[in-house]
């Protein structure tokens, strides 16, 4: 990894139980060590709450949604889909969510939008599946908002895919290197030949995403217009199926390549639990002070382990420990003791400012901004030359021929009194 380069490597990582695991990232070494290792935290829950809001109350969508999602009992993917009608937007707490779909909605309320934008705003992931309720003038106006909304893309109507003669292109072109996408490099052709689209939401021929709102076209028809489309929306991320996700308009929920990529696009939209601690800053954690006694232990987990006892301040019923002496990176992990007798075990990743690595030289407007004291910046070469032409007629030279007269004057005052022995010519032997 080159200096200023910027590498994406997707790996594979099983833990065997539920809870608080950390993994650690760690590059090879050279002249700033800090910044070489990443450290992160990541929680998993026993059952991955899912949301899925159908406009159609049969819920046929959501029902194929869901069983791609939690297959069965038998085949058990620790995903748990609940289905609801999207008025559930509107008053019900999103956070909890690894995940949202909406699913061919006619209206929202300005409420649940609001909420929906939130949501994603805060790092949430959203899929949004179209259909024959979906009205392109609302999706406009309330979701797309000239690329300020949710929606990566405005609508014009919902048309037919042309049947090829001569069939020879798939009726779906997806992006492989997609991670939502990427079964399709290892499934033989075959399952791409046989998915077949019938109907479509097109998008205007004169669109195209601003550089302002980048949109990511994921997957194309064969008639080179978009279907699946994901765009950025503050820290998190919308994916849009401009089809059904049901076998209404296209035949995709009867291949096997849709459980893959809807597991896929599951764990594309998902959310990591890491909050990003930074080395040199405060490591707090609260709880209410009826269910925690006041002593906690603060650990350093690693090869060097390191345990610390920390007290709680109380404030208003409510205990809160603070550790500000944090100047090593790595995990660590609070233990408070419930007043049941259980211990309770909350780990964080704490990592260097990526900003510690920025070595780009800083000019001198960008040094004065940074620095609160008034400074002046010359260059090696003015240097240079103001020693070689003002330093002859500075303080220092004048101090120096004081130095020199009062030298010679030591030495005359020296002779002068000091003792001379008279001639010896004219004295008789």
């Amino acid at each position: 990894l080159g200096p200023g380069q910027r590498i994406a490597r997707r790996f594979t990582v099983q833990f065997p139980t539920a809870g608080q695991h950390w993994i650690k990232a760690q590059l090879g070494a050279d002249a700033i060590a800090a910044d070489n290792v990443r450290y992160c935290v990541l929680e998993l829950p026993t059952a991955v709450p899912v949301l899925l809001c159908d406009g159609d109350p049969a819920g046929t969508d959501a029902r194929f949604l869901s069983l791609a999602l939690a297959p069965s009992a038998e085949v058990r993917s620790g995903i748990n889909p609940q289905v609801e009608l999207p008025r559930f937007l509107n008053d019900n707490p999103l956070e909890k969510y690894q995940g949202i779909y909406l699913i061919n909605f006619s209206t929202l309320d300005q409420v649940a939008i609001e909420n929906l934008e939130r949501y994603v705003r805060q790092g949430g992931g959203l899929a949004i599946f179209v259909g024959e309720e979906v009205r392109a003038q609302f999706v406009n106006e309330h979701l797309y908002r000239d690329g300020q909304g949710l929606f990566p893309v405005p609508l014009v109507t919902a048309v037919d895919l042309l049947p090829d003669p001569l069939d020879q292109k798939p009726d779906l072109e997806p992006d492989t290197d997609h991670p939502v996408f990427e079964v399709f490099k290892y499934l033989r052709g075959s399952f791409l030949k046989s998915l077949r689209i019938y109907r479509y939401f097109a998008v205007p021929e004169s669109w195209e995403p601003e550089p302002e709102h980048p949109v990511q076209v994921v997957a194309r028809l064969r008639n080179g217009a978009p279907l699946v489309l994901e765009h950025q929306f503050g820290q998190g991320r919308v994916l849009v199926f401009l089809t059904t996700a049901a076998p209404v308009w296209n035949n995709w929920a009867t291949s096997p390549s849709f459980v893959v990529c809807v597991q896929q696009l599951q764990s594309y939209l998902a959310r990591w639990s890491d909050p990003g601690h930074q080395v040199g800053r405060p490591l707090r954690v609260q709880g209410p002070a009826n269910q925690y006694a006041p002593q906690a232990l603060l650990r350093r987990l690693g090869s060097s382990p390191v345990e610390v006892p920390v007290k709680a301040e109380l404030k208003d019923q409510t205990l809160l420990w603070t550790w500000k002496d944090i100047s090593q990176s790595g995990v660590y992990q609070w233990e408070l003791s419930q007043l049941d007798g259980g211990k309770q075990l909350l780990s964080y990743a704490v990592n260097v400012n990526p900003q510690e690595g920025e070595t780009a030289l800083l000019g001198p407007e960008e040094l004065q901004k940074r620095l609160s004291a008034p400074v002046k910046v010359l260059a090696a070469s003015q240097v240079r030359e103001d020693t070689a032409t003002g330093v002859r007629s500075s303080a220092s030279e004048f101090l120096l021929y004081v130095l020199i007269a009062l030298l010679l004057g030591e030495q005359a005052l020296a002779y002068w009194t000091s003792y001379h022995p008279g001639s010896l010519r004219g004295v008789g032997a």
